[in-house]
């Protein structure tokens, strides 16, 4: 079995090495049947794949050049092939096999003149040369495409192409992020079974390691553990665990991309690169597996899930719709679900039985199920994503508000947020999606779940405009009163205005979806005809308010980062729909210019702040960066004109 206990070091090389498709061990034979007076010289188009060469299966292809007569260049064949000779066309005659053979993906043999004076009596009498098919690739005709593929493999993609070699992953560090800056808002992985799980790996008597002596609750701090919070079963089969061991370091791939910035010290990152590139087709491949393969683990669910996630937050919303609808589709498959106060247990969708599911497991249901349904809520608020239907449905008014122990940081660590305060690891009661902001106390990530359903029935009505164009203020009246008292709500009982920054944003995006329709007729109507007509006075305060919230919580934003040194705030906590809710507010701040004269000034000034905040962003998120762009590209709004220039040094 491959090894899977975490902390081993890759084999060799840069982290990508040993993921090639083509594996050195299973590629079938290629040599033809022969008569024993003929002598068989077998050869490979792709370099260094192995599997084809005169000694069978398992010996990479080499080609013993003996067979070079007089006059003849060492690697030419003294005749065309046989292809060639009867296509009567020109043939290069380069070993092992001709170039126009190896274009037109066709069999290249070359048969030896006997006839001919510098003819070799015991060289081979053919030199064929047979395309590789597609079933040998170790990754297509597998029923599990990771059967060839090891942890420390998946873990090297930490280490990036320009690691030095033996370089062990660190694989602490991106859990430790996750939980600190992304878990608060997006929960999809859920602490304490995920400790579970890293220990149930770790725990295994057949694969010591340095992590074997703590458990994964103690990561962060160095303690140790001397009762591992959860132990395998001996009668868990071996194959099982590997199996959660692959999908737990993809997962730990996963979320090393989400918490990473696009910029740093050394300057800006590659985004969609090689590490990448190499989890999506994984994460795909085991997502999309075949009917003979095992269905998809809830941590591949998770996997999907982040890289939608990371997607999005850089810039790309329809690859990221994509991989939403992937994660939902296989979440349904494996029983995700918000949870609902008159049921009692979760179906499986291949399931003849419901699946009965402990308090965790349902916990960890709930979180992906809403973490998806808040991603599904941003994409929609894309300009080039808002006419596809929603992934998610409406969640029914007897669900239930997700329940996760409220964290800041991995568990068992101990990590201070920038304004000092330590959370506990304990639960909040579970409400129904119904219920009021400031009536009940809700954790981080149940305040999020609410606002995105606040924003979700904005842009269903946003949605039924096209049927219903005279569609009045009046019908949202009621949402419009809730979205405000959420807002306010949040700025008087935040006390870490970072860890809400997302709930914001879905209540400023959820006003601009109602009343950002209004704002051509107020562009064109004069400031008495506005005050004249109820819909525009209604739609202009709605708009005001949402620009005033937003102005005021940049000016925060931007006032914390701009102090520097050790007490400025880290941007790892910024989330990534911020970037959108500022392309809105400029564009409504920058038509106020043109309403009115009078307080050009100060929308100025407002743009400016705006466009600082994007500046900063930009750091953490490529989306904040696309943001500027389109507002320059289809706005003719320039952030030259608002940035204050940056030193570029002493």
């Amino acid at each position: 079995m491959n090894g899977v206990a975490f902390g081993v070091k890759p084999s060799a090389g840069n982290g990508f090495q040993g993921l090639s498709p083509i594996s050195d061990s299973s590629a079938p034979s290629l040599t033809p049947s022969h008569s024993p007076n003929q002598h068989t010289y077998m050869g490979s188009a792709v370099a260094g794949v192995p599997g084809a060469g005169p000694h069978g299966a398992g010996h990479s292809a080499s080609f013993d050049m003996q067979w070079a007569p007089d006059g003849q260049a060492p690697g030419f064949a003294p005749r065309a092939c046989e292809k060639c000779r009867l296509s009567k066309r020109r043939c290069d005659k380069k070993l092992p096999h001709c170039d126009r053979c190896v274009r037109l993906n066709a069999k290249c043999h070359y048969v030896q003149d006997a006839l001919a004076p510098n003819a070799n009596p015991n060289g081979p009498h053919f030199v064929v040369y047979q395309s590789q098919p597609l079933s040998s690739d170790v990754m297509l005709r597998s029923a599990d495409p990771l059967e060839n593929i090891t942890v420390p493999q998946i873990l090297g993609l930490l280490n990036g192409p320009d690691t030095p070699p033996d370089t062990e992953p660190d694989w602490k560090a991106p859990i430790h992020a996750y939980f600190q800056y992304i878990h608060p808002w997006y929960a999809v992985v859920h602490p304490t079974l995920f400790d579970q799980r890293m220990s149930e790996i770790q725990s295994h008597p057949d694969y010591p390691s340095p992590a074997r002596s703590q458990s994964a609750s103690s990561y962060g701090t160095g303690q140790s553990d001397a009762q591992a919070s959860f132990k395998r079963s001996p009668s868990q089969p071996e194959t099982d665990l590997e199996a959660r061991g692959k999908d737990l370091a993809l997962l730990i791939v996963a979320m090393h991309l989400v918490t990473r910035c696009r910029r740093t010290h050394a300057g800006l990152v590659q985004m969609f690169d090689e590490t990448y590139r190499v989890l999506k087709r994984l994460v795909s491949l085991v997502a999309l597996n075949g009917a003979d393969g095992p269905p998809p683990s809830i941590e591949i669910v998770q996997c999907s899930a982040l890289l939608a996630l990371y997607e999005y937050g850089h810039g790309e919303s329809n690859t990221a719709y994509r991989t939403l609808a992937q994660a939902a589709a296989n979440a349904s498959v494996v029983g995700v679900a918000p949870g609902y106060g008159d049921k009692t247990a979760s179906r499986h969708i291949l399931a003849d039985e419901p699946l009965e599911l402990s308090t965790l497991d349902k916990e960890e249901r709930g979180g992906i199920w809403w973490s998806l349904f808040i991603l599904d809520q941003f994409l929609h608020r894309d300009e080039t994503a808002t006419h596809l239907p929603f992934i998610l449905e409406t969640p029914a008014y007897n669900a239930l508000l997700p329940e996760m122990p409220i964290l800041t940081s991995a568990p068992g660590w101990k990590v201070q947020t920038s304004g000092h305060t330590q959370f506990p690891a304990n639960s909040i009661r579970r409400q129904p999606v119904s219920v009021v902001l400031g009536n009940e106390d809700l954790g981080t990530f149940q305040l999020s779940a609410k606002c995105s359903s606040l924003l979700h029935r904005a842009l269903r009505l946003d949605k039924e405009r096209s049927s219903l164009p005279h569609m009045s203020t009046s019908t949202f009246s009621d949402l419009d009163q809730e979205l405000r008292r959420a807002t306010q709500t949040l700025i008087e009982r935040s006390m870490h205005w970072e860890l809400m920054l997302d709930c914001f944003s879905m209540c400023i995006s959820a006003l601009f979806t109602l009343y950002l329709p209004y704002l051509p007729r107020i562009e064109t109507s004069s400031v008495a005809q506005i005050d004249a007509d109820p819909e525009l006075r209604i739609a202009l305060a709605a708009l005001r308010f949402a620009c005033k919230m937003s102005t005021d919580i940049s000016c925060k934003i931007n006032a914390e980062y701009m102090l520097g040194g050790d007490n400025s705030s880290n941007v790892d906590v910024l989330s990534a729909p911020v970037g959108a809710t500022c392309y809105l507010v400029i564009i409504v701040f920058s038509s106020f210019r043109r309403i009115f004269p009078d307080e050009n000034l100060e929308c100025q000034r407002a743009i400016a702040e705006k466009f600082e905040s994007l500046r900063l962003f930009s750091s953490r998120w490529g989306i904040a960066e696309k943001m500027m762009r389109l507002l320059e590209q289809k706005r003719g709004i320039n952030r030259e004109e608002y940035l204050t220039p940056v030193p570029t040094g002493p």
